[in-house]
């Protein structure tokens, strides 16, 4: 059974919504310090160092911009709360191929091709999790604050400033502690800490037939805030209603 309106979840969705916009821009800025280092170590002679690290740099953001019409066509299929479980699960893999591809690499020949594909093919997925997963919650977000929304939006982008200034230094100190691998490992330890709290809003509130007006019905404003816009949207509908009258009046009187 579901609960009623006022019980519904909308600030665990603006928690939510700030985490996967605080992992896709720590994903991006994690990777300022890392990709130079380990592209120095492989030694690669098919490309120049400078040219594969800005594909491995924008392969990412590529990813997002391809990616965004098909979270367009799939959300209304399969509906927003599986399209952000979907997000954050590709984030997740990609991100744990990424902490783990010179260790894979070195066991094919030859090792920095191979790794190199590796890592862009790891953050070509990351790149298409992160797209789901950030329209998914935005979209639930829309749905659920009519009348705040700028508030909202305000918090989520302190959130993305303070991820995108924290990154670069954050990943570098770790990449100085532990290597290449470990950013990315608390990288996806921390996508992975959304995933139980989708599972939960989807377990808790469901997802019908009908996903695309399942969910938008299902996340509401509270009773309260109903209530409140209640008066001002029947005052609203009289206003219009007098208004569609008053032009009518006009084109008889007008005909005549």
């Amino acid at each position: 059974e579901h609960g009623p309106p006022e019980e519904r979840p909308r600030y665990e969705l603006v928690v939510l919504m700030c985490g996967v916009s605080f992992a896709t821009i720590s994903l991006i800025g994690l990777a300022v310090p890392l990709l130079p280092q380990v592209i120095a170590s492989l030694q690669p002679d098919f490309a120049r160092p400078e040219v594969i690290n800005g594909a491995l740099m924008s392969s990412f953001p590529a990813a997002m911009l391809v990616g965004g019409p098909f979270t367009r066509f799939l959300s209304p299929r399969v509906g927003h709360q599986m399209l952000l479980l979907g997000g954050l699960l590709a984030m997740c893999v990609g991100t744990l191929v990424t902490a783990f591809a010179p260790a894979i690499g070195r066991l094919q020949e030859p090792v920095a091709q191979t790794t190199i594909s590796l890592i862009l093919a790891a953050r070509v997925v990351q790149g298409f999790g992160a797209v789901a997963a950030n329209n998914a919650s935005f979209a639930m977000v829309l749905i659920a604050f009519e009348t705040d929304l700028g508030a909202v939006m305000g918090v989520n982008e302190v959130t993305i400033g303070i991820s995108a200034t924290s990154a670069p230094v954050v990943g570098a100190a770790l990449y100085l502690v532990g290597g290449f691998a470990l950013p990315s490992l608390i990288a996806a330890v921390l996508v992975f800490a959304m995933i139980p709290l989708s599972i939960y809003f989807r377990a808790r509130y469901g997802l019908p037939e009908d996903e695309e007006a399942a969910t938008t019905a299902r996340i509401r404003r509270p009773a309260k805030e109903e209530a409140k816009a209640g008066p001002a949207a029947a005052k609203r509908g009289a206003s219009a209603e007098a208004g569609t009258a008053h032009k009518a009046q006009g084109g008889r009187r007008g005909a005549a």
